[in-house]
């Protein structure tokens, strides 16, 4: 009996280590992301906006109760506040709020205002409050949109900045973190200082999609990464639609096998890879996913046909599964990381797929950006070195 319970113990906390926050679940509770006087640790980050709703975390150096002031004009005159079954949000450092009936196309402006609390929940009188940023929704029917992606950082703050920046400078509209942001998950602060507070304003006036890589699955914190992303669907692999286009997320979990030392028998990646093949299925088989414009997937190992090839796993069986059905679903380009050497791969026999494969950079003074804009007839692609160096620029056209 004592085994069975352990093991229904073990997969509910698999299970629930899949799957991001919702408005409905309390906010984690982190006493401290700081140290000294209560202050802002970093900028608010976006996690989530489309045409009428955005989700915004910030964080402290203690505990507090927060909301975001937001409107139309700087003026503001709304106010979005976390609330769970009546009672306010009070007892982290970690802050989060829903802004919700927003209108499409709309730029709106926000500040973050928190109340320091102590350990029984009281205020204490000191409050802090942010400058005033700014995003804009998309619109209904927008028919472009510009996004950034990069990749293995590694615990190098100062490379997150200069990409950051880059993207700034080139009119970014999304951020995304193609994994390896860490190499080991081992506390809240790390992934709070080396992920989100590197980007500066750029997070507090974009959105930003965090994407696990095979490094952030290892550490004794990797399951909170959950309590610090948003994701459409809830998990770390999931589809949305931005001018028309499709962007799907993957999440191909570790590079080495589950029985490996790395991990003394605590993960299931290759059961956690099976559920997202059958959610893949679905998905491409969706009329989002068919009638769109440009089809681009995402993930962070390189996903490849020639055995030769595929030094990086372990394991190959998912790889040919996951390229088989992204070629029957006529993908045009895959996103990827990992290898730390930027490449480009054409579509043809040579690479072994019919479809664009870009891979990030990631050695120093040579990690990459890749900016990404998507129109309704074709997508443009740059890429940087973290010095600003654009080093390849191409198009791929209907």
């Amino acid at each position: 009996m004592k085994k069975k319970i352990i093991s229904v113990v073990f997969a509910l906390f698999v299970m629930a280590s899949t799957y991001s926050f919702t408005e409905n679940d309390a906010i984690p509770i982190y006493k401290s992301f700081g140290c000294g006087i209560f202050n802002m640790v970093g900028h608010p980050v976006i996690q989530y906006l489309d045409n009428n709703s955005a989700i915004i975390t910030w964080f402290t150096s203690s505990m507090g109760s927060g909301y975001i002031e937001y409107g139309e004009t700087q003026q503001l005159g709304k106010v979005a506040r976390h609330e769970i079954d009546g009672l306010y949000s009070s007892g982290s450092a970690m802050h989060r709020a829903f802004l919700k009936d927003l209108t499409p196309g709309t730029k709106y402006f926000y500040k973050a205002t928190t109340l320091r609390t102590t350990t029984d929940y009281l205020f204490t009188g000191k409050k802090i409050e942010t400058q005033t940023y700014s995003f804009t929704t998309p619109d209904a029917d927008e028919h472009s949109f510009r996004f950034a992606i990069v990749s293995d950082t590694h615990d190098q703050p100062a490379i997150v900045s200069r990409l950051a920046a880059i993207a700034k400078q080139n009119s970014a509209q999304m951020f995304i973190f193609n994994g390896d942001s860490l190499n080991f998950t081992t506390s809240h602060k790390q992934i709070v200082r080396n992920i989100f507070t590197p980007l500066g304003e750029l997070s507090a006036e974009i959105p930003v999609f965090f994407m696990r890589g095979n490094h952030e699955t290892r550490g004794k914190s990797a399951g909170e990464l959950r309590n610090f992303i948003y994701t459409p669907e809830n998990g770390f692999y999931f589809m949305f639609r931005r001018a028309g286009s499709s962007l799907l997320i993957l999440d191909g979990g570790e590079d080495k096998p589950d029985d490996h030392k790395e991990y003394r028998g605590l993960v299931n990646y290759e059961n956690y890879r099976k559920r997202q093949t059958a959610w893949l299925e679905k998905t491409l088989a969706t009329d989002s996913w068919k009638n769109s414009n440009f089809k681009i997937a995402i993930n962070h190992i390189p996903i490849w046909q020639k055995d030769s090839d595929v030094i990086y796993i372990k394991s190959k069986e998912w790889q040919h599964t996951w390229l088989e059905m992204l070629e029957n679903g006529k993908t045009d380009i895959l996103f990827s990381a990992h290898t730390h050497r930027y490449e480009k791969r054409l579509p043809g026999a040579e690479s072994g797929h019919n479809f664009y494969q870009l891979i990030g950079g990631a050695r120093p003074n040579k990690n990459t950006l890749t900016l990404v804009e998507v129109t309704q007839t074709q997508i443009k692609i740059k890429v940087f070195t973290d010095d600003d160096v654009l080093i390849d620029e191409f198009e791929i056209r209907k």
